[in-house]
């Protein structure tokens, strides 16, 4: 981001509308807002209509940039020699139930890994997120973790990483500065573990040796519950932002300025 610049920085998905305000690469404001229970898209535009309206600040709309994430499960890896737009749509009909009539379908490309992520999201979302803020860009969720992490590699050996987000937990393993892994899953109590579980096994793992990094939302508690299993588990160091009352890795990956 510019010194100079007023950016607004978003994170959607069904139960939260979360936004930072980054002013002179300083952050100024983070907020969260819960999202009340809803039965259709058209129900949830008029909710989130409802926290803009509320809030003066979002209302303004004279960003210099404005960047969002959206989490989402259709979406798939495709590497560079592979990947051609007009396919899009048929990388992720062979991988989801994605629906061309209702979903808007967008990539990112990760030049350094060497591979696009593919995903789609609700037209009607992707519609009022470029309505109700200009000069917006949107990316998956998955992409602005796949980036922070990386650049927080510092040699060839394996990386496992673990993102808790609000409800989900997302799953990242490196190897020789390349993903050889990403997933998400929900939370639910301590089943979490079970995923964690699964892909260690999976990728033959030796509990022992492997050094997990965790971050997100309340790295510490899962820090405790995770260190009784795994013997090298740390929290990552991360600090592009401080605000009081929050971990600054939570803050600094949650809103990704990176992309």
């Amino acid at each position: 981001m510019k010194n100079n610049s007023k950016d607004l920085i978003i994170k959607l998905n069904d139960n939260f509308f979360q936004y930072a305000i980054v002013e002179k690469d300083e952050l100024v404001e983070i907020k969260s807002n819960r999202l009340k229970s809803f039965d259709s898209i058209d129900k949830k535009i008029s909710l989130l209509n409802e926290i803009i309206k509320s809030n003066p600040i979002l209302i303004k709309n004279d960003w210099s940039s404005v960047k969002t994430s959206v989490i989402s499960t259709k979406y798939t890896l495709v590497p560079k020699n592979l990947f051609k737009k007009e396919y899009r749509d048929l990388y992720l009909k062979n991988v989801c139930s994605y629906n061309k009539l209702k979903g808007k379908i967008d990539h990112y490309h990760h030049i350094k890994l060497g591979f696009y992520n593919v995903f789609s999201i609700e037209k009607k979302i992707h519609n009022w997120l470029k309505k109700s803020f200009q000069k917006n860009s949107i990316f998956h969720e998955g992409s602005s973790l796949i980036e922070n992490f990386y650049n927080n590699i510092s040699n060839n050996k394996k990386h496992f990483f673990i993102y808790f987000d609000d409800e989900v937990l997302h799953i990242l393993i490196f190897e020789k500065k390349l993903l050889i892994y990403y997933n998400f899953f929900q939370i639910k109590k301590n089943k979490y573990l079970n995923y964690i579980f699964l892909i260690i096994n999976e990728f033959k793992i030796d509990q022992e040796k492997i050094k997990m990094i965790i971050s997100g939302n309340n790295s510490k508690a899962y820090f405790n519950k995770l260190k009784s299993y795994i013997s090298k588990v740390s929290i990552l160091d991360y600090n592009d932002f401080q605000l009081a009352n929050n971990e600054n890795n939570y803050i600094g990956l949650l809103f990704n300025n990176n992309l």
